[in-house]
């Protein structure tokens, strides 16, 4: 999930955004797991973390925090 928003950031068209790196792609993982770091070219920085996903047909009352299902 972190992969898509990162290159969802990096193909916006934004001459702003200096680089996007998904936490999932890390060679060692953090304390959050799936998230994205967005740098902007002013130097200043945006962290997203992804702290739950949801199938089709799922109920956001249903799931757990910080539960992210291997597919989506």
């Amino acid at each position: 999930m972190d992969r898509h928003i990162a290159a969802l950031v990096l193909n916006s068209g934004s001459r702003e955004v200096h680089s996007a790196e998904a936490f999932s792609t890390r060679e060692n993982p953090g304390a959050v797991r799936y998230g994205v770091k967005i740098t902007y070219h002013d130097t200043s920085r945006i962290y997203v973390y992804v702290v739950q996903t949801l199938p089709a047909g799922r109920d956001f009352t249903q799931g757990v925090d910080f539960d992210v299902p291997a597919a989506v």
